[in-house]
């Protein structure tokens, strides 16, 4: 990556005033060129102010090979900087009323869309972040969190928010329609309820006392293998005597591990 550099010189000589012109140097790429440019300009400007002559205002580049300045072209005043009005143009006055109207329309940014999620749905800086970066993927949470069948299961929105995060974390796609969601995401509530009455009937000291038994165990599991969990399903099964449902001391203890 390359930088570009532009040095606008002009000398005075002592107890002169400022002067009244300036010259910019382009085309340098590099503080060794702009060092040598300035060094250049400088010793130009003095030969030309020691034979009472005035620089011309202008635009120079450097010549790095030859380790000189070349003009390119000449400014004479500020109008050659087209600091001038258009002319075919005539001026525009808004009113505070039409700005305030043009503002309106002026859709909602993602960080006040994430200022709006953290406020409202109490979510996670974090994860509040990461659904709002995509317009589509906000709309979507969005859209299902605020389905009536949704706000009926008293659902919480961080819960909504787990949901959407771990399929894109998963790679699974969200762009099912939003009535396929809702009901994924029904099912899974219900089956947490089911899970929380199952982990009644088994205590949490037997889930402990696998989990500390097997830690080998439970690195392969957080490690990716999965598969992993099936041999603590069986210890705790064995525990129980076959008296607990398979599936759900699955998902209680991904709960547990994750």
């Amino acid at each position: 990556q390359s930088s570009k550099f532009k040095d606008q010189s002009s000398n005075q000589i002592q107890n002169s005033k400022l002067p009244n012109y300036k010259v910019e140097v382009k085309n340098i790429n590099s503080f060794n060129y702009v060092k040598r440019a300035i060094e250049y300009e400088v010793k130009r400007h003095i030969e030309i102010l020691e034979k009472g002559e005035t620089p011309i205002q202008e635009t120079r580049g450097w010549n790095s090979e030859k380790n000189i300045t070349y003009s390119q072209r000449t400014k004479e005043d500020a109008h050659d900087y087209r600091y001038f009005p258009e002319p075919d143009i005539p001026p525009f006055e808004f009113s505070d009323e039409y700005i305030e109207s043009i503002a309106k329309t002026i859709p909602e940014l993602p960080q006040q869309k994430m200022d709006r999620f953290i406020k409202n749905f109490k979510l996670k800086d974090s994860d509040a972040f990461i659904l709002t970066r995509d317009k589509d993927l906000a709309k979507k949470f969005e859209s299902v969190l605020l389905n009536p069948e949704i706000i009926k299961i008293k659902v919480s929105p961080q819960e909504v928010a787990n949901l959407f995060l771990n399929k894109l974390r998963n790679k699974l796609s969200l762009f099912k329609t939003d009535q396929a969601l809702i009901e994924e995401i029904i099912s899974i509530i219900r089956l947490k309820g089911d899970i929380k009455s199952s982990l009644v009937s088994i205590p949490d000291e037997v889930f402990n006392k696998i989990i500390q038994a097997n830690p080998k165990v439970i690195t392969d599991y957080k490690s990716g293998k999965q598969n992993a969990i099936m041999f603590l399903v069986g210890q705790v099964m064995k525990e129980m005597r076959g008296k607990a449902d398979a599936k759900l001391v699955i998902e209680a203890l991904k709960q547990k591990l994750t």
